[in-house]
């Protein structure tokens, strides 16, 4: 009934689309999102259908990812639509910056908040992490589940210093900079 609500292709010769679609539905009810390791494999578990045991999962996720595998031809476009409907993450590189990103402005608005609270005041056009800043948990610290253990002093410490997400990327380093990110200082 899932695959069916995302318009799953059930034609002959679809096999090994079938079992990828089979497994990649049970990894997103296992693990709440599509984002599989290359490394992954169907582990040999109850929790795991018995026909998808030892599949490649992260392979062919992989595969699909960056050599558009089993979604060229005529089927690519319901393909497409069966992976986007299970959220399916095309530029993995891109999904990581834009969390980054997202963290990074929803600290910047929580402190900003916290310190006009406080009395003691800041400069307000830089966002400035301590490096161990870990996301919190729980919805009292108003941050997304999503977030939540997101090691975000960890990130903003390799954006600066090792150009993670932004190298080669002028766009990104931009739109940092315009919501109050500093190449140096504290971080």
């Amino acid at each position: 009934a899932q695959l069916n609500k995302l318009d799953f292709i059930w034609g002959r010769l679809q096999s090994e689309w079938s079992l990828f679609m089979e497994s990649l539905v049970y990894y997103y009810s296992i693990y709440g999102d599509v984002l599989v390791p290359v490394s992954f494999i169907v582990p040999r578990e109850d929790d795991w259908p018995k026909a998808c045991w030892d599949f490649p999962l992260g392979d062919f996720a992989h595969r699909i990812r960056f050599r558009n595998d089993f979604v060229t031809g005529k089927n690519a476009h319901e393909r497409r639509s069966q992976l986007d409907g299970l959220g399916y993450v095309w530029d993995v590189n891109e999904y990581k910056y834009m969390k980054f990103f997202r963290a990074l402005k929803i600290f910047d608005k929580l402190e900003k908040k916290r310190t006009v609270q406080s009395t003691t005041s800041r400069e307000f056009s830089t966002i400035r992490v301590p490096s161990k800043f870990v996301v919190p948990s729980g919805h009292e610290n108003g941050w997304p589940e999503d977030l939540w253990d997101y090691q975000l002093g960890a990130k903003t410490m390799a954006v600066r210093q090792k150009q993670l997400y932004v190298k080669n990327h002028p766009d990104r380093k931009r739109q940092l900079e315009e919501i109050g990110f500093r190449w140096s200082g504290n971080a």
